[in-house]
Parts: C-alpha cells; sequence; structure tokens
C-alpha cells in the first residue's frame, strides 16, 4: 500500500478544485449563465440566437443538463412549425422582408443553423421546413454562398447540400407530376364566354409551374396563385366563379400534398 503513487496535486481556488473543460468557452459561458438565468435563453429561434442555440445544445446533451435541452429542442421545433397555417405566416414575414428590401436576420429563422442543430441534435421535426427555407436563396455557384439574410450555405456539411439540392429539384418533379389535369376529371363548364376550358386550364398550369422556376418557394406561390383565382385576381385567366372555385381548390389540394411530402424529398425520416 505504501508502495502505491501518491495522488497528484489538484489545483484550487478558494478550496474548490479547479477542472479544465475542453469545450469551447462561449458554449459553457452561455450554459452557466442560463443554468443561473433561464431568462437567457433567446426564444424563438431567430438567426441571431441559432449560432448560440447550437453550442449551448450540445453542451446540454454532453453534461445531460436535461431541462435545458427539453427547453431548445421545444423552442426550435416550435420555430418550425408542422402545421401549413402556422409556416404560412412565417412565410409571409419572409416575403415581406424580400420585398421591402429590409432583410432584418433578426425576425427570420435560419434554416442553415436548424439544418446544423437538427442533424447534430437529432430533432428531425425542424428539417423538412429549414430545407425547405433554404430555398428562398438562390446561389449560382458556392462561393456565393451567403444570402442576402445572411444564411451562410458554407456551413452545411457536402452531404447536406446534397440533400437540399435533391429536394430543392424533387419539389418542381412533384409540381409537374400532380399539376397534370385528368381529362376523365375535367368539369364542363356551359357558359360560352367562360375560358374555363382545357386548353386555358392548361396554359394557366404552363405558367405556374414557368413562374416556379423562377421562384422557388413554391408553397407561397401556390397560395398566391390560388387566391388570386378564388378573387379573380389573375389576368390570365378569366372564368366563370365555378370554375375558378374549382382550379383554386386544385391548387390548394396540390399546396397540401406537397407541404406534407417534404419530409420524403428532403429524406427525412419522422416516427
Amino acid at each position: 500500500m505504501l508502495a502505491l503513487p501518491s495522488p497528484p496535486l489538484v489545483e484550487e481556488y478558494d478550496g474548490v478544485p479547479l477542472v479544465y473543460l475542453h469545450d469551447d468557452a462561449k458554449d459553457v459561458k452561455a450554459l452557466l449563465q442560463t443554468i443561473y438565468d433561464p431568462s437567457y435563453l433567446p426564444y424563438p429561434l431567430h438567426a441571431k440566437s441559432t449560432p448560440l442555440l447550437s453550442g449551448l445544445l450540445k453542451l446540454a446533451m454532453k453534461y445531460e443538463v436535461d431541462f435545458l435541452r427539453n427547453r431548445i429542442v421545444q423552442n426550435a421545433i416550435a420555430s418550425w412549425p408542422r402545421d401549413l397555417a402556422a409556416w404560412d405566416k412565417i412565410e409571409d414575414n419572409i416575403d415581406f422582408q424580400t420585398k421591402s428590401g429590409k432583410h432584418d436576420i433578426d425576425v427570420l429563422p435560419n434554416p442553415v443553423y436548424a439544418i446544423r442543430i437538427g442533424r447534430d441534435c437529432n430533432i428531425p421535426e425542424i428539417l423538412p421546413l429549414a430545407y425547405y427555407a433554404l430555398s428562398w436563396q438562390p446561389t449560382p455557384k458556392l462561393s456565393d454562398s451567403v444570402s442576402r439574410f445572411g444564411w451562410d450555405r458554407q456551413a452545411l456539411s457536402r452531404e447536406e447540400l446534397e440533400i437540399f439540392n435533391l429536394g430543392k429539384e424533387g419539389i418542381l418533379t412533384f409540381i409537374l407530376e400532380h399539376s397534370a389535369m385528368d381529362p376523365t376529371n375535367l368539369w364542363m363548364c356551359g357558359q360560352r364566354e367562360c375560358s374555363g376550358r382545357l386548353d386555358a386550364v392548361l396554359l394557366l398550369w404552363r405558367e405556374i409551374i414557368t413562374e416556379l422556376m423562377m421562384r422557388p418557394y413554391a408553397l407561397l406561390l401556390l397560395r398566391q396563385k390560388a387566391s388570386e383565382i378564388r378573387n379573380d385576381k389573375c389576368e390570365a385567366f378569366v372564368s366563370c366563379v365555378s370554375c375558378r372555385s374549382q382550379i383554386s381548390k386544385k391548387l390548394r389540394e396540390v399546396r397540401k400534398r406537397l407541404f406534407e411530402e417534404l419530409p420524403n424529398l428532403f429524406q427525412v425520416c419522422l416516427s
């Protein structure tokens, strides 16, 4: 027993043992500050807060601070809702920022960090809409990866970028497949002055598809077109109330199915 080596001296401060952590100092500071002051945790998951939350969530998982992990996960899920009506409100906000030229990243979720958090910390619920939201940022080349909203695609892995690109192509393919009008299901309008005939309907779909190829936010565009047609605001398609209602309904159905298909398009498994 006397031959056993003495334990090494432990460095202390005011009688408290010093423990060296190999984690990022900013993340450790955020962890301690959140434990002592829960209001420090930002909500909802806006662009400026997501880099902080990413490191904070990893430490909460590493050191099994379950109450903190659960709060961050709940905040993340709430910021990327799985309800179409709730997402419409977020997309309207993004659309307003885009049209106004303000590009205030503080009021928008950051899809890049959401993807990183979702994959690194196993929160698949936020991934489908985060991938979809990233399509609001058209980038022709990797060197132009930082968007007007400050969303930096270079923070994504090669695999994540591949999933995003395949999903983006899949959205357009989905629209093309589901917008085809089945002749057996076409309605026959009895009003002569109405343009609700097959050639006019197909022309309308072609115009929508063309616009989708130029504007990648399909859910918003389909909603806007459905509203324009229903309210007789679409100059390219003047028809009777019945035909407008039928086509508007068709657009809303395609839009709903697309929203439900996003997890499959972006290779996300939701249990």
